[in-house]
Protein backbone atom coordinates (compact mmCIF):
# COMPACT_ATOMS: atom_id res chain seq x y z
CA UNK A 1 0.00 0.00 0.00
CA UNK A 2 2.95 2.59 0.82
CA UNK A 3 4.44 1.75 -2.40
CA UNK A 4 1.03 2.22 -4.26
CA UNK A 5 0.90 5.86 -2.07
CA UNK A 6 4.57 6.91 -2.79
CA UNK A 7 4.21 6.10 -6.33
CA UNK A 8 0.79 8.72 -6.61
CA UNK A 9 -1.83 5.72 -7.06
CA UNK A 10 -3.34 6.04 -3.53
CA UNK A 11 -4.11 8.67 -1.04
CA UNK A 12 -4.88 8.03 2.90
CA UNK A 13 -5.97 11.19 4.31
CA UNK A 14 -4.91 10.48 8.08
CA UNK A 15 -2.87 7.43 9.78
CA UNK A 16 -4.90 4.22 9.31
CA UNK A 17 -7.63 5.69 7.38
CA UNK A 18 -9.73 4.70 4.10
CA UNK A 19 -7.50 5.07 1.21
CA UNK A 20 -8.70 7.18 -1.95
CA UNK A 21 -7.54 6.85 -5.52
CA UNK A 22 -4.55 8.75 -5.91
CA UNK A 23 -3.89 11.57 -8.75
CA UNK A 24 -2.48 9.10 -10.80
CA UNK A 25 -4.66 5.96 -10.55
CA UNK A 26 -7.66 8.86 -11.74
CA UNK A 27 -5.50 10.10 -14.46
CA UNK A 28 -5.00 6.56 -15.89
CA UNK A 29 -8.30 5.57 -15.59
CA UNK A 30 -9.26 8.52 -17.88
CA UNK A 31 -6.86 7.73 -20.65
CA UNK A 32 -8.00 4.04 -20.18
CA UNK A 33 -11.82 5.26 -20.82
CA UNK A 34 -10.83 7.43 -23.59
CA UNK A 35 -9.06 4.67 -25.04
CA UNK A 36 -12.08 2.58 -24.70
CA UNK A 37 -13.88 4.97 -26.06
CA UNK A 38 -12.13 5.35 -28.61
CA UNK A 39 -11.53 1.62 -30.43
CA UNK A 40 -14.86 2.11 -32.77
CA UNK A 41 -14.38 -0.01 -35.65
CA UNK A 42 -15.46 2.31 -38.38
CA UNK A 43 -12.36 1.04 -40.98
CA UNK A 44 -13.25 -2.27 -40.52
CA UNK A 45 -16.60 -1.80 -40.51
CA UNK A 46 -16.06 0.17 -44.28
CA UNK A 47 -13.93 -2.23 -45.38
CA UNK A 48 -16.59 -5.23 -44.26
CA UNK A 49 -19.47 -3.17 -45.84
CA UNK A 50 -17.46 -2.45 -49.12
CA UNK A 51 -16.29 -6.31 -49.54
CA UNK A 52 -19.83 -7.93 -48.92
CA UNK A 53 -22.06 -5.31 -50.41
CA UNK A 54 -24.29 -5.39 -47.26
CA UNK A 55 -24.83 -3.32 -44.38
CA UNK A 56 -22.18 -3.71 -41.16
CA UNK A 57 -23.17 -2.91 -37.74
CA UNK A 58 -21.13 -3.12 -34.17
CA UNK A 59 -23.08 -3.53 -30.96
CA UNK A 60 -22.40 -3.52 -27.37
CA UNK A 61 -23.74 -5.93 -24.57
CA UNK A 62 -26.35 -3.05 -22.35
CA UNK A 63 -27.74 -4.13 -19.08
CA UNK A 64 -29.77 -7.41 -20.75
CA UNK A 65 -29.65 -6.17 -23.89
CA UNK A 66 -27.61 -5.05 -26.74
CA UNK A 67 -27.41 -1.30 -28.37
CA UNK A 68 -26.55 -0.84 -32.05
CA UNK A 69 -23.18 1.73 -31.74
CA UNK A 70 -22.43 2.06 -35.63
CA UNK A 71 -24.06 1.29 -38.51
CA UNK A 72 -22.07 1.42 -41.89
CA UNK A 73 -24.26 0.87 -45.61
CA UNK A 74 -21.84 1.58 -48.49
CA UNK A 75 -24.15 1.40 -51.59
CA UNK A 76 -25.78 -1.71 -49.92
CA UNK A 77 -29.79 -2.18 -49.30
CA UNK A 78 -30.91 -3.75 -46.45
CA UNK A 79 -34.69 -4.35 -45.13
CA UNK A 80 -33.08 -4.14 -41.44
CA UNK A 81 -34.52 -1.44 -39.60
CA UNK A 82 -31.58 -1.11 -36.33
CA UNK A 83 -30.84 2.61 -36.08
CA UNK A 84 -27.50 3.60 -33.92
CA UNK A 85 -28.65 4.00 -30.55
CA UNK A 86 -31.77 1.15 -30.82
CA UNK A 87 -31.57 -1.13 -28.14
CA UNK A 88 -32.79 -5.16 -29.14
CA UNK A 89 -33.19 -7.81 -26.60
CA UNK A 90 -30.29 -10.18 -26.45
CA UNK A 91 -32.19 -13.23 -27.45
CA UNK A 92 -33.00 -11.49 -30.81
CA UNK A 93 -30.47 -11.33 -33.95
CA UNK A 94 -26.79 -10.61 -33.53
CA UNK A 95 -27.52 -10.18 -29.56
CA UNK A 96 -27.02 -14.35 -29.09
CA UNK A 97 -23.41 -13.58 -30.17
CA UNK A 98 -23.05 -11.88 -27.30
CA UNK A 99 -25.65 -13.90 -24.86
CA UNK A 100 -23.69 -17.08 -25.57
CA UNK A 101 -20.55 -16.07 -23.98
CA UNK A 102 -22.07 -14.69 -20.63
CA UNK A 103 -22.09 -16.15 -16.64
CA UNK A 104 -24.80 -18.98 -16.85
CA UNK A 105 -26.76 -16.95 -14.30
CA UNK A 106 -26.55 -14.11 -16.41
CA UNK A 107 -27.82 -16.04 -19.44
CA UNK A 108 -30.80 -17.48 -16.83
CA UNK A 109 -31.45 -13.96 -15.83
CA UNK A 110 -32.21 -13.08 -19.28
CA UNK A 111 -34.18 -16.14 -20.64
CA UNK A 112 -36.41 -16.26 -17.93
CA UNK A 113 -37.74 -12.82 -17.82
CA UNK A 114 -40.32 -11.82 -20.70
CA UNK A 115 -38.76 -11.94 -24.50
CA UNK A 116 -40.06 -9.36 -26.65
CA UNK A 117 -41.19 -11.11 -29.97
CA UNK A 118 -40.10 -8.48 -33.08
CA UNK A 119 -40.91 -11.08 -35.93
CA UNK A 120 -42.22 -13.73 -36.94
CA UNK A 121 -38.78 -15.83 -36.43
CA UNK A 122 -37.96 -14.25 -33.27
CA UNK A 123 -36.88 -16.72 -31.06
CA UNK A 124 -38.64 -16.81 -27.56
CA UNK A 125 -38.31 -20.59 -26.33
CA UNK A 126 -35.25 -20.87 -23.87
CA UNK A 127 -34.71 -23.84 -24.63
CA UNK A 128 -34.45 -23.49 -28.50
CA UNK A 129 -32.19 -20.32 -27.22
CA UNK A 130 -29.66 -22.28 -25.40
CA UNK A 131 -29.09 -24.81 -28.26
CA UNK A 132 -28.74 -21.68 -30.34
CA UNK A 133 -25.69 -20.39 -27.46
CA UNK A 134 -24.28 -23.76 -27.68
CA UNK A 135 -24.05 -23.64 -31.54
CA UNK A 136 -22.53 -20.30 -31.60
CA UNK A 137 -19.85 -21.08 -29.03
CA UNK A 138 -18.91 -24.07 -31.45
CA UNK A 139 -18.88 -21.98 -34.41
CA UNK A 140 -17.79 -18.59 -33.86
CA UNK A 141 -20.50 -16.79 -35.36
CA UNK A 142 -24.45 -16.56 -35.55
CA UNK A 143 -26.87 -16.75 -38.76
CA UNK A 144 -30.08 -14.80 -38.19
CA UNK A 145 -33.01 -15.02 -40.40
CA UNK A 146 -35.84 -12.28 -40.11
CA UNK A 147 -35.14 -12.44 -36.07
CA UNK A 148 -35.80 -8.41 -35.84
CA UNK A 149 -36.74 -7.65 -38.82
CA UNK A 150 -39.07 -9.48 -41.75
CA UNK A 151 -36.91 -10.85 -45.09
CA UNK A 152 -33.95 -9.51 -43.49
CA UNK A 153 -30.51 -12.25 -42.47
CA UNK A 154 -28.09 -11.35 -40.03
CA UNK A 155 -24.18 -12.81 -39.60
CA UNK A 156 -22.77 -12.24 -36.66
CA UNK A 157 -19.20 -12.59 -34.36
CA UNK A 158 -18.57 -12.17 -30.99
CA UNK A 159 -15.38 -9.62 -29.85
CA UNK A 160 -13.40 -10.53 -27.03
CA UNK A 161 -12.14 -6.79 -25.00
CA UNK A 162 -8.94 -6.36 -23.27
CA UNK A 163 -9.96 -8.78 -20.27
CA UNK A 164 -11.21 -11.57 -22.38
CA UNK A 165 -14.78 -10.79 -21.96
CA UNK A 166 -17.45 -10.75 -24.54
CA UNK A 167 -19.27 -7.41 -24.17
CA UNK A 168 -19.71 -6.83 -28.17
CA UNK A 169 -20.02 -8.00 -31.79
CA UNK A 170 -19.83 -6.90 -35.25
CA UNK A 171 -22.84 -8.26 -37.67
CA UNK A 172 -23.89 -7.53 -40.95
CA UNK A 173 -27.21 -7.62 -42.55
CA UNK A 174 -28.74 -8.00 -45.85
CA UNK A 175 -31.90 -9.18 -47.87
CA UNK A 176 -32.69 -12.66 -47.59
CA UNK A 177 -32.71 -13.04 -51.33
CA UNK A 178 -28.92 -12.47 -50.98
CA UNK A 179 -28.55 -15.61 -49.04
CA UNK A 180 -26.65 -17.78 -50.94
CA UNK A 181 -24.70 -20.90 -49.51
CA UNK A 182 -21.36 -19.88 -50.89
CA UNK A 183 -22.02 -16.23 -49.88
CA UNK A 184 -22.86 -17.28 -46.50
CA UNK A 185 -19.75 -19.30 -46.20
CA UNK A 186 -17.75 -16.56 -47.39
CA UNK A 187 -19.34 -13.63 -45.35
CA UNK A 188 -19.25 -15.71 -42.40
CA UNK A 189 -15.31 -15.94 -42.46
CA UNK A 190 -14.82 -12.64 -42.95
CA UNK A 191 -17.23 -11.63 -40.20
CA UNK A 192 -15.28 -13.70 -37.92
CA UNK A 193 -11.91 -12.40 -39.02
CA UNK A 194 -13.16 -8.89 -38.81
CA UNK A 195 -14.04 -9.24 -35.21
CA UNK A 196 -10.71 -10.83 -34.33
CA UNK A 197 -8.97 -8.35 -35.40
CA UNK A 198 -11.27 -5.66 -33.48
CA UNK A 199 -10.46 -8.00 -30.46
CA UNK A 200 -6.64 -7.36 -31.16
CA UNK A 201 -6.87 -3.89 -31.09
CA UNK A 202 -8.46 -3.99 -27.18
CA UNK A 203 -5.77 -6.22 -26.31
CA UNK A 204 -3.34 -3.64 -27.51
CA UNK A 205 -4.89 -1.13 -25.77
CA UNK A 206 -4.71 -3.00 -22.90
CA UNK A 207 -0.89 -4.14 -23.21
CA UNK A 208 -0.47 0.23 -23.74
CA UNK A 209 -2.49 0.79 -20.65
CA UNK A 210 -0.11 -1.27 -18.85
CA UNK A 211 3.12 0.34 -19.96
CA UNK A 212 1.50 3.38 -18.52
CA UNK A 213 2.49 1.85 -15.42
CA UNK A 214 5.91 1.69 -15.49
Amino acid sequence: MYSLELCGYLNQEESRGAYTLGTRAVALGRQASARASAIRPHRQLIQLSESTGTMALYYELRGHRYVCLERLDVNAFSPMTVEIGDTVGLHAGAGKSILAYQPTQFVDEVLSARLPQYSSSTPTNPRAIREILTEIKNDGFWISYGEITEGSVGISAPITDAHGFVTKCVCISFPESMAKTELLDRWSNEVRQVAATISQQFRGASLHQLSDLS
